[in-house]
């Protein structure tokens, strides 16, 4: 696959990357500093001795974060990945590793990524006021909070096949807390969890710290959960044996309108089809630094267009 010649050809550019070329070009310098770094020692962790060179079917960084953005984004086998760009298996999976490190670190330094801990969410949410205080389309005031399922391979461990397995979707999945704005932008991503783990009850493990009188739009998941920093906007359950009323029914699809924003939020972070196809790696941390990729790729894309 000829880089130089689909970048000359925008819609098939951002087809394949999910990029447009300005968004590209705002990652590449970052990128090339970071790729750089890693690539100063040897697969062992040694200081490279000798002057490194690229490799002729990558032959500069932009090549390298061209061919990581096409993984995300198309999701293929690497074996079929390294027919694209002449190379093989255990090449890919090395260039995949060091370029996905190199893009999360990147992404981190312009400060993209959302937040990873609870404790921490107040602050972040402070400092992205600050950032965008300026920016009338990037309004950052209320949360709405849902939990995201990413599909993966079977866990190895039996126990938590069990945890993992939905026997209504019929395949194995581990849960992720996911809070944002109304304008996209994911402002927290919480540590995997298994399936069988109740909403609820992941917001409470998560331990998040909201900024003081934050109106949290959530789902009937969330029923029961308490922060005193939060207003939670919830839809009004259906009573047994008994209807809504018209007043709570209009309530309720006022809420889910608002609501709906955050699944376009997720929705958006699984245009990387690596999101939302099998990802076939059983390493928790290599999953959430895909998955830190990806939603640092999403709050990319919704910053550059809502300017």
């Amino acid at each position: 696959m000829d880089y130089d010649k689909i970048r000359l050809k925008p819609a098939k550019f951002v087809a394949l990357t999910s990029l447009h070329e300005d968004e590209f070009d705002y990652l590449l310098p970052t990128f090339t500093k970071e790729l750089l770094r890693i690539y100063r020692k040897t697969s062992r962790g040694t200081v490279r001795l000798n002057k490194f060179q690229w490799r002729p079917e990558l032959p500069s960084a932009a090549h390298h974060l061209f061919f990581v953005l096409i993984y995300l984004k198309e999701n293929p086998t690497q074996e079929f990945h390294g027919a694209v760009f002449d190379l093989s298996q255990e090449t890919v999976s090395s260039v995949i590793k060091d370029c996905i490190s190199a893009l999360e670190e990147t992404l981190r330094l312009k400060k993209l990524l959302p937040c990873k801990q609870g404790e921490a969410y107040a602050d972040f949410i402070t400092d992205l006021k600050k950032r965008f205080s300026d920016n009338r389309n990037f309004y950052v005031g209320d949360a709405l909070m849902d939990c995201s399922e990413m599909e993966v391979q079977p866990p190895l461990d039996k126990a938590q096949q069990e945890d993992n397995y939905s026997g209504k979707k019929h395949y194995h999945t581990v849960k992720k807390l996911i809070i944002s704005l109304c304008c996209g932008y994911i402002t927290f991503a919480s540590h995997h969890f298994a399936r069988a783990v109740a909403d609820k009850k992941v917001a409470d493990l998560e331990e998040i710290k909201f900024p003081k009188d934050t109106y949290l739009w959530t789902d009937l998941g969330f029923i029961g959960y308490l922060n005193q920093d939060v207003n939670l906007v919830i839809p009004h359950r259906k009573p047994r044996n008994q209807e809504l009323t018209h007043a709570q029914k209009d309530e309720n699809q006022m809420i889910a309108s608002y609501r709906i924003r955050n699944e376009h939020a997720i929705g958006g972070m699984k245009r990387c089809r690596i999101m939302k196809d099998v990802i076939g790696i059983h390493k928790s941390e290599k999953r959430d630094a895909i998955f830190s990729a990806c939603a640092g790729i999403h709050n990319l894309r919704t910053i550059f267009r809502n300017i």
